[in-house]
């Protein structure tokens, strides 16, 4: 698993400078090595995520000097409870449940910066990497940069991952990975940014069978169960209609409503199609991060009825264009200048889509 990186966005990342005394990437990982060790202490670090994953809190305690290293995941949209043990140079996984991942550190399953820290995830298992200098906020930083991209018979992807470091404490502080595999006519783009907080803890103040699996397990037992009884209540509120936001006629005479629900984390919206008597709906939409040219969607319609695209995008969009082409038929390409506006940082956009034109749809913002 790739290290995640963290938070900034690029434009914060100042100009770059060419230093004579940058260091290489292998030296850099070795001064972050050198701040993350000390005698008696383990390092406990705290990273903030965001973007296409959803939000989630990520907890790693490393004690470099004894080789040991647990990870907590939780928080997350897609449920609580992963975590990794590397403990005597064997890997432990837990989602709940043992994994059948258990055994020699040979496949990287770390998150965060930390993972340039421990084998395997070291720099040398890693891509290719280089090191900048530049400012971040006023403080002087170094940026560990690595891209990679791989074709295979029928994917391709690629990927780019960025970590800041304080060039002062030699603690990374930030991070972002920005991926896209297109498969087909899909085409998957994900944004994850990241935010790192550091402290270091007596190893006495933990409890004594903390770098044990039976400790990881249990904490994975709870953390797993606490976030599917989350999943459940969030089910059940996205059955509870909320305050509907827009309406509209549809060429055929039906009609759509959106309406603004919440998953339990953040406001989405649900769109009903209503002919007569029957209803229909295309699921909850929102989003934590958006690409511009690759706008979240989804496709609904009733049986016999027009096919409607929900387009959800930035709240300061004004509009957006849909593309829209069929299996033997041309693109048409549809503006649409009516943005619907959450209480969230979002809009969205309602789009008929001509017949037999929906096997293929993205949208972009055109502002």
């Amino acid at each position: 698993m790739l290290a995640v990186v963290t938070a900034v966005s690029i434009a914060s990342f100042g100009a770059v400078a060419s230093a004579a005394d940058t260091p290489t990437p292998k030296q850099l990982v070795a001064r972050i090595a050198h701040a993350a060790t000390k005698p008696g202490q383990v390092l406990h670090t705290t990273t903030q995520v965001t973007g296409t994953s959803g939000p989630g809190t990520i907890e790693v305690w490393i004690d470099l000097d004894r080789g040991l290293v647990r990870q907590q995941v939780g928080n997350t949209t897609d449920g609580g409870g992963w975590a990794v043990l590397v403990a005597d140079g064997r890997q432990y996984v837990r989602f709940g449940s043992p994994s059948d991942k258990d055994g020699p550190a040979r496949d990287c399953l770390l998150n965060g910066t930390t993972a340039l820290l421990v084998a395997p995830c070291t720099l040398s298992h890693q891509y290719p990497r280089t090191v900048e200098t530049g400012t971040r906020d006023g403080h002087s930083v170094l940026m560990l940069d690595s891209d990679r991209s791989a074709t295979f018979k029928d994917r391709s992807s690629i990927a780019t991952n960025r970590v800041w470091v304080d060039a002062k404490t030699s603690f990374p502080v930030a991070s972002e990975l920005k991926t896209r595999t297109v498969v087909g006519k899909q085409d998957v783009r994900q944004h994850v940014t990241t935010t790192e907080a550091h402290e270091f803890v007596s190893a006495n103040s933990l409890p004594v069978d903390f770098f044990t699996p039976e400790s990881v397990t249990a904490w994975s037992t709870a953390a797993h169960a606490a976030s599917e009884q989350a999943a459940e209540t969030r089910r059940q509120r996205l059955n509870r209609p909320g305050p509907v936001r827009g309406t509209g006629t549809l060429s055929d005479g039906s009609t759509w409503t959106v309406d603004e629900r919440t998953d339990g984390i953040h406001p989405c919206f649900d769109i009903t199609i209503t002919s007569g008597l029957e209803s229909g709906g295309g699921g909850c939409a929102g989003a934590t991060s958006f690409d511009r040219e690759s706008l979240p969607r989804n496709t609904t319609a009733l049986r016999g009825h027009p096919t409607v695209v929900m387009v959800t995008a930035p709240r300061d969009t004004t509009a957006i264009e849909v593309t829209a082409r069929g299996n033997r038929t041309e693109a048409v390409h549809l503006t649409n200048r009516d943005p619907i506006k959450s209480s969230a940082g979002f809009v969205a956009f309602v789009v008929e889509l001509p017949a037999r034109t929906h096997a293929d749809v993205s949208a972009k913002v055109v502002n």
